[in-house]
């Protein structure tokens, strides 16, 4: 295959795997609520404060749109907000019990949906497959490097 055919099959099979929507066929809540929820974990285990403009900033996500979501959680239990006494701009977010088991259970529906499809797949095709993954990744950071520098300099 020439480069571009292979650009385009590459395309094409992302387009696939992602059109198949399998998180959402399995998740008992929205993807956006997952990744806020997902990333407040995160946040807290590493002993940080997890604010609406530190989740902006990990999930790329302007703060209008990660503060409509906070709220819906929040309404929804899922969430509970801390203000800091001394400055009460300053907010912190932390999962509820209800947050919690919501997550957990998402976790856990995606872990098992995606084991069973992947569990169709020969161990030694999904290891290429992985290992291919990550050597694109690596790549495709050079390049992203290289056209970075090259923007740089003609600035």
């Amino acid at each position: 295959m020439e480069q571009a055919e292979l650009v385009q099959a590459f395309f094409q099979m992302k387009g696939q795997v992602f059109h198949v929507h399998l998180f959402e066929a399995v998740s008992p809540i929205p993807k956006s609520e997952f990744f806020i929820l997902h990333q407040v974990t995160e946040i807290n285990k590493r002993h940080e404060k997890a604010s609406t403009s530190h989740l902006a900033q990990c999930m790329s996500v302007s703060n209008p749109a990660i503060s409509r979501t906070v709220k819906n959680l929040v309404e929804k239990d899922w969430l509970v907000r801390y203000e800091d006494d001394q400055d009460r701009r300053n907010i912190t977010l932390e999962l509820t019990e209800q947050g919690q088991a919501i997550y957990q259970e998402t976790v856990n529906r995606v872990n098992q949906a995606y084991g069973q499809a992947l569990n169709q797949i020969e161990l030694a095709d999904l290891n290429a497959f992985i290992e291919t993954g990550y050597a694109l990744a690596r790549a495709m950071e050079k390049v992203k490097a290289s056209y970075q520098q090259d923007n740089n300099q003609a600035e």
